[in-house]
């Protein structure tokens, strides 16, 4: 069960309850899909047959992702229309590329979900960003076609991925 700023109790029969604390906020934001999203990760680590402790760190980063994604859509929303909008997409993918170096350098598990708020909010920012920045120049009655191309365009990187799973599976990867 999710407790907002008090962690999660994750709860099995038979067993005590397992208490896993988050990082303190420092200021509030709205959290839309985080809950969801901790979920996720927490179910994923249980299909992987990881242990609870280590289910709730997934569900953490997942969820971490998520707050990153939704400061990454706020912040740019309304970039679209403005002349610097090729320059905040070039930041944006570098912040995205960035978050995802550091995540892979992160020493530890705090270190870890601090630094996915950037590249998730990176990511988020520069989809965002980049369906602007199309829609903004289509036709009103082509918006749904394009919209949905963009859609069918980033559900490929999940597939195109998949090549590097592999490889990580193949020569290791390294634990946090």
């Amino acid at each position: 069960t999710t407790h907002g700023p008090d962690g999660v109790v994750i709860t099995r029969h038979g067993e005590s309850p397992l208490r896993v604390s988050v990082p303190r906020d420092r200021r509030k934001a709205d959290p839309t899909g985080v809950g969801d999203a901790f979920r996720a990760g927490f179910l994923a680590g249980l299909a992987w047959e990881l242990d609870p402790e280590r289910c709730a760190q997934v569900g953490a980063m997942l969820g971490m992702a998520a707050v990153g994604g939704l400061i990454g859509s706020v912040f740019v929303a309304g970039f679209a229309d403005s002349p610097k909008a090729p320059l905040f997409l070039k930041v944006a993918a570098l912040s995205a590329a960035t978050g995802l170096i550091l995540l892979g350098l992160a020493p530890t598990l705090p270190a870890a979900l601090l630094v996915i708020v950037l590249g998730g909010g990176g990511v988020a920012a520069f989809q965002t960003l980049n369906n602007s920045i199309a829609l903004r120049y289509a036709e009103p009655a082509y918006f749904g076609r394009i919209m949905g191309l963009m859609q069918i365009a980033w559900g490929l990187i999940n597939l195109l991925s998949l090549p590097t799973g592999a490889l990580a599976d193949a020569f290791g990867e390294r634990t946090v």
